[in-house]
């Protein structure tokens, strides 16, 4: 039998695990008179949370591509058992710092940038914790910035949330590679 890789739900444990990262590294002596919030947003979310003037981050999952040049081709193991090829995914997101003002929006851009700077690697312990069993024990899937033009950038909040630009900063996870889903209906 081939290696087992992470499951379907590895796109949203992925998302999860970077904002419970922040989350865990927030210190609210950070940000005096601040309570920052942090969400896995949706269009829907991010157009609400500009009109209810929250302050926190908010991480926007905008683009999920096939890594083609990773791709397996579909192989026999050692059993001379068919093997799928795993699908593996580079995931685009958007992180956003949301405040009233532009000195608390950068100054949370500026530590959310650091903190993951400090944390590129998300372990599978990380990618488990908001649902067990999405990622197996040797997985990781490393965070790092994206570029991505100033065109493209609004362009993304243009279709997301046409009046809630906030300063932002695109990232990618990479090294996520979703495996074959077996239901007790298949094993049997």
């Amino acid at each position: 039998m081939g290696q087992v890789m992470a499951d379907y739900r590895a796109i949203s444990a992925v998302c999860e695990a970077i904002i419970w990262l922040l989350q865990a590294k927030y210190r609210p002596e950070l940000f005096p008179d601040q309570s920052l919030e942090f969400i896995v947003a949706s269009a829907y979310d991010l157009s609400r949370y500009s009109k209810d003037k929250k302050t926190g981050v908010s991480l926007y999952l905008y683009q999920v591509l096939p890594e083609v040049a990773l791709r397996n081709a579909p192989h026999r193991s050692a059993a001379s058992e068919f093997q799928p090829p795993v699908l593996p995914l580079e995931l685009n997101f958007l992180l956003t710092a949301w405040a009233r003002d532009a000195g608390t929006q950068h100054a949370i851009l500026g530590w959310m940038m650091r903190v993951l700077e400090d944390h590129p690697v998300l372990t599978a312990a990380m990618l488990n914790r908001a649902e067990p069993g999405p990622f197996q024990p040797h997985e990781t899937v490393e965070i790092s910035p994206l570029g991505l033009s100033n065109e493209a950038l609004l362009s993304i909040w243009q279709s997301a949330a046409p009046s809630a630009y906030q300063l932002s900063i695109p990232y990618a996870a990479r090294g996520v590679s979703i495996g074959t889903y077996k239901s007790q209906h298949d094993a049997g």
